[in-house]
């Protein structure tokens, strides 16, 4: 099995032959600009000792990209999504409540690429990538039936934290002189940690009290990741599409997947 000791070495190579190459080039170099929109979602709710919550994530951004003489790339992104009234379901001890209210996301994160391999237009790739995200319901209102206490009017409020960092090989496939295919898989140490909290006020005669529910999910994993994407091949504008798949089958109890699409526009200067 791939130890974490041996990702981060490997983490390592990759980051000092991109220190090197920069310092031999860093004149050489041709910037771009994408604006991209990113949707992802767990296909069910992540369940990790028991414990269950609901993962998505839909954002639009911009990524800076450096292209250096010598194949090496350096890129960085930045994507915000908001709902204004979005369903966030809590679950705890097998009951489920509807929540609704407004939902912030923000995306951030790096890349560096080097080019291993290149002939007639085939190319690999190595790629590694650190993503933080975090989504944040900060203000959650819902209510549930109780035969004792009738319809009780919950508050609430959830922050998701969902970071990852890829390793991957990128294969680079021609498609006519028009677009080309890349495909590509590696391994993602990812880091998933969920604190939520609701809140509630009961009455029975004279008194009163309100009651509390946290819930707070912390784990990481070591797990495979799959891309396939189809990109155009113009020297002046760029359109690429990418579907992806991630496991978090190591950690959680339902072998969890994370499908997202990504539309990405480039800009060359």
């Amino acid at each position: 099995m791939f130890k974490i000791k041996h990702f981060r070495f490997l983490f390592g190579k990759l980051v000092a032959v991109t220190l090197i190459g920069i310092g031999q080039s860093v004149w050489a170099v041709d910037l771009n600009v994408s604006s991209f929109i990113h949707y992802e979602e767990a296909d069910k709710r992540v369940i990790i000792g028991g414990d269950s919550t609901r993962y998505g994530l839909g954002i639009a951004g911009f990524e800076v990209m450096a292209d250096f003489e010598n194949k090496l790339s350096v890129s960085a992104s930045l994507g915000y999504g908001y709902h204004p009234n979005q369903r966030v379901p809590f679950s705890r001890s097998g009951r489920s409540v509807d929540f609704y209210g407004p939902v912030n996301g923000i995306s951030y994160g790096g890349t560096l690429k080097y080019e291993l391999w290149t002939k007639s237009d085939y190319s690999l790739v190595s790629e590694f990538s650190v993503t933080k995200r975090e989504i944040d319901s900060p203000s959650l209102v819902g209510s549930v039936e109780s035969s004792t206490y009738g319809t009780v009017a919950l508050t609430g409020n959830a922050v998701n934290n969902f970071d990852t960092e890829d390793l991957l090989l990128v294969a680079g496939i021609p498609l006519g002189a028009a677009a080309f295919l890349k495909v590509s898989g590696g391994l993602s140490n990812w880091h998933l940690k969920t604190n939520a909290k609701v809140s509630g006020t009961v009455t029975l005669g004279p008194m009163t009290s309100t009651i509390t529910l946290p819930k707070t999910v912390n784990v990481t994993g070591q797990d495979p990741i799959f891309n396939i994407a189809i990109a155009s091949n113009n020297p002046e504008h760029n359109f690429e599409v990418e579907l992806s798949n991630r496991s978090l089958q190591s950690k959680t109890d339902n072998n969890v997947q994370i499908r997202a699409i990504k539309l990405t526009y480039e800009f060359k200067f």
